[in-house]
């Protein structure tokens, strides 16, 4: 019997890519996050109700 493997854990070695864009992904997030969208106030609930059951995913 083999040993059970957590493929989800990142092995250590060099990950320098997927480190600076997940930084990156964090700082888009965290702009996007703190700035004031008024017309995407309306927008984003129904974006987000046509995501359910994939719709969205269909209409695209």
């Amino acid at each position: 019997m083999s040993p059970d493997v957590d493929l989800t854990v990142p092995k250590p070695g060099r990950h320098a890519l997927r480190d600076r864009l997940l930084a990156l992904d964090c700082r888009l997030f965290e702009t996007a996050a703190a700035r004031n969208w008024p017309l995407a106030e309306p927008v984003l609930p129904r974006l987000s109700r046509s995501a359910n059951h994939g719709v969205l995913w269909f209409a695209a």
